[in-house]
């Protein structure tokens, strides 16, 4: 699980470049 808060931004940046640049 998410143990902090940086943890959360950095899935939240890959979540969003994933759907910006979708592979």
């Amino acid at each position: 699980m998410i143990k902090s808060l940086h943890d959360a931004h950095k899935f939240c940046a890959f979540a969003v470049a994933v759907l910006v640049f979708p592979s």
